[in-house]
């Protein structure tokens, strides 16, 4: 997208290919170098990432299918490498009981295990409002206890994580504090496997997006 102008509120309006606006806080904005097709090199905004590995990018499926043989070891490795520093959460877990959601939207369609959608897609980590200072009754429970906020951009999941869930409470929780936006929220490559949980990567931070 391209920064129009600052508004009042100090946000930044942000005019986008398909003729949509945005307004993003300045710290939630990061410049990305334009990738190119790992096969053939061309470099353009749409290409579609290995959904293997999510490190490298292509610009049609002939492309994909004629570098799989050059591509496989380095995918194979990243994908191990990615599942040692996987965790676990469960995506069908209702909302606690007495808990308020400021900002809750409408669901999407389920992912399905095994589906096209399932093997690569993107989760967005928020911490408790009330640990970046913000009041404690915009997210609250019956029980006081502080979980993460956890969903994908479509919503066909949108849970809370508590420590009942750990490892994933913990280091979720550390990452996002220590190097997500404002220390509130974060991005991360995910999966749903046939198990029907969410395994997130929580190794590598994504740069922020606009939802």
């Amino acid at each position: 997208g391209v920064v129009k102008e600052q508004l009042l509120t100090g946000r930044l309006q942000i005019c986008l290919a398909d003729g949509r606006t945005l307004a993003l806080k300045p710290e939630n904005l990061k410049a990305t170098e334009q990738r190119g097709c790992a096969a053939c090199g061309v470099r353009r905004s749409e290409l579609k990432e290995c959904s293997g590995c999510r490190e490298v990018v292509y610009c049609s499926h002939a492309c994909q299918k004629g570098h799989w043989k050059t591509h496989k070891p380095q995918c194979r490795q990243a994908s191990g490498k990615a599942k040692t520093t996987e965790v676990a959460i469960d995506p069908s877990r209702p909302k606690p009981e007495g808990f308020d959601l400021v900002g809750a939207s409408s669901r999407g369609p389920a992912i399905a295990p095994g589906s096209r959608g399932a093997s690569g897609f993107t989760v967005k980590v928020q911490v408790p409002l009330s640990h970046v200072g913000l009041p404690d009754f915009m997210v609250h429970g019956v029980d006081g206890g502080a979980r993460l906020r956890i969903y994908d951009s479509k919503r066909s999941f949108d849970v809370f994580v508590g420590p009942d869930q750990e490892p994933a409470f913990t280091t979720l929780g550390m990452k996002v504090r220590e190097g997500g936006v404002n220390g509130c929220k974060a991005y991360f490559n995910a999966r749903l496997a046939e198990d029907g949980l969410v395994y997130i990567n929580s190794a590598k931070l994504l740069p922020p997006e606009a939802w």
